[in-house]
């Protein structure tokens, strides 16, 4: 009896087990998620010696170790300690998926008086997660980092302007050479490779000299680069050579300096007012990088009233790529009515100083309506969009295009859209549409009664022009549509029918 009721008791705790496993796994796993969501896997240095003076580009890879929900809005920020300076101490990553891992950039100076040996920094993470019941969380988490700062041996220092180069696009670079020594160099030799050839000089081998440099003075070495179009934008490291004699001999020092490909990119924009109503806005990414993020945002100003929404969020825009955003807009400023009339569709017109395509400012710069600029652009009867974009170093642009309304009404609120077809051209087909329909039905009305029929012509011809009109009315008053097409058609066919309907139960 009682090992019958061990048994029993076994099994029945063997299925309950088995029931309640997979729920406690899942919210165990959901636990971790919430509990220990992320892990810094590796971290890099650029250059890979650090020695003080140096301006350090750090790349950490940031893993969602969770196995259910992403990491979103992960924001990295350094605390660097007495030994660092700032330069680019805070980055953010939009999200992580599970089991995923992406890289973010942060930069920090060593100061000159750093003593060599190994300094300890912090790297602050903060984000959003969805925990196992379903509620966003925000979450925090610190991780050590080590860096290593070997005794300086660098009694030349090299510099590379501009950091930033646009693929495809000849950039001059000016390599300077600072001699931070108490003695003169001699027969200073300088060259430069990039291990993957995407970045060459153009129009002169990479080799440069220089019989002498002065204690304390800099000498700058003149390039003409360019990068392969088909370069993935990123960091690259330049390797550089520098031989040189000193009061001590001949001395050579070899190094890297990192060179960023991407950046901003350039945007042809029109605008043109549709007989809709809408103001469209076309915005092609002429530039040689991809544009993320674009937003393209309406902002309030004196003699324009928006109708719906004021934002259009397109997201990304690749070169040699388009989209359209469309707004609905109407002018309440009567010196903007006098010169629509003399603005032509699409063709942009530029504020003092400004250059083709758009007034280009940095995303903090004042609000501009301070800008005298725009108000001089008001005054003269125009308005402006803003148009946000992320270049490929993670930076937020803001470009100002100023722009006129056209003579048509706003009746549609504002949407995006990636073709470039208009309501106009729309309306116009249309029209062509419903007048092939009445022919095309009053063709057929007048075979089926000259051969079937056979009734008064003149009957047929007044049952015909109120098949015509009645519709032809109802559409003068409202927009031309497919809809309103197909009720013409249906409409004359309609009172055709009845009429021939009639004629054959008079004849019966």
């Amino acid at each position: 009896m009682n090992k019958n009721w061990f048994n029993l008791n076994a099994i029945f705790l063997g299925l309950l087990l088995l029931v309640l496993l997979p729920q406690v796994m899942a919210s165990t796993a959901q636990q971790a998620d919430y509990l220990y969501p992320a892990q810094i896997t590796d971290y890099r240095f650029l250059p890979e010696i650090i020695t003080a003076g140096d301006t350090v580009s750090m790349a950490v890879d940031i893993q969602n170790i969770g196995a259910l929900v992403a990491m979103t809005d992960v924001n990295s920020t350094l605390d660097i300690g007495d030994y660092f300076e700032p330069v680019q101490i805070t980055s953010n990553v939009n999200s992580i998926a599970a089991g995923s891992t992406k890289t973010t950039v942060l930069k920090f100076k060593v100061k000159d008086s750093t003593p060599s040996g190994y300094y300890q920094i912090f790297l602050n993470l903060s984000f959003n997660r969805t925990d196992y019941t379903g509620n966003v969380i925000d979450v925090n988490q610190t991780k050590v980092l080590t860096v290593p700062v070997s005794a300086s041996q660098k009694n030349v220092e090299i510099k590379v302007n501009p950091s930033v180069i646009s693929p495809g696009n000849q950039t001059p670079l000016t390599v300077s050479i600072l001699n931070n020594s108490s003695t003169p160099l001699s027969n200073v030799s300088f060259s430069w490779t990039e291990s993957t050839g995407a970045i060459l000089p153009l129009g002169s081998d990479n080799k440069r000299f220089a019989s002498y440099i002065g204690a304390g003075e800099k000498f700058d070495f003149n390039y003409l680069v360019v990068a392969d179009p088909s370069i993935v934008t990123g960091i690259y490291p330049l390797s550089v050579s520098l031989s040189y004699n000193d009061s001590n001999g001949q001395k050579t020092q070899t190094s890297q300096v990192g060179i960023v490909v991407g950046g901003k990119t350039d945007f042809q924009i029109s605008s043109d007012t549709l007989s809709s109503g809408q103001v469209s806005f076309s915005i092609a990414n002429i530039g040689s990088n991809n544009a993320s993020a674009v937003v393209v945002k309406m902002p309030a100003q004196t003699g324009l009233t928006i109708t719906g929404s004021d934002t259009v969020i397109i997201g990304t825009i690749n070169k040699g790529d388009y989209s359209v955003a469309n707004f609905t807009v109407q002018s309440t400023d009567q010196n903007a009515n006098s010169q629509r009339n003399n603005t032509r569709t699409g063709t942009q017109t530029n504020l003092p100083g400004q250059q083709s395509p758009g007034i280009s400012r940095d995303f903090n710069s004042p609000d501009m309506n301070s800008n005298p600029a725009f108000n001089q652009r008001q005054n003269q009867g125009g308005f402006i969009i803003d148009i946000y974009y992320t270049d490929t170093t993670g930076e937020r642009q803001i470009i100002h295009y100023p722009f006129q309304l056209g003579t048509a009404k706003a009746t549609v609120t504002g949407m995006a859209s990636g073709n470039g077809f208009s309501s106009g051209r729309q309306q116009g087909t249309d029209n062509l549409l419903l007048i092939g329909v009445f022919a095309v039905i009053l063709i057929i009305g007048v075979i089926f009664n000259k051969f079937v029929a056979k009734k008064d012509w003149k009957k047929l011809g007044i049952v015909a022009l109120i098949g015509i009109i009645i519709p032809a009315i109802i559409i003068f008053f409202a927009p031309s549509s497919l809809s309103s097409v197909i009720f013409a058609a249906v409409f004359f066919i309609g009172i055709l029918a009845v009429f021939f309907k009639i004629w054959k139960r008079g004849k019966e």
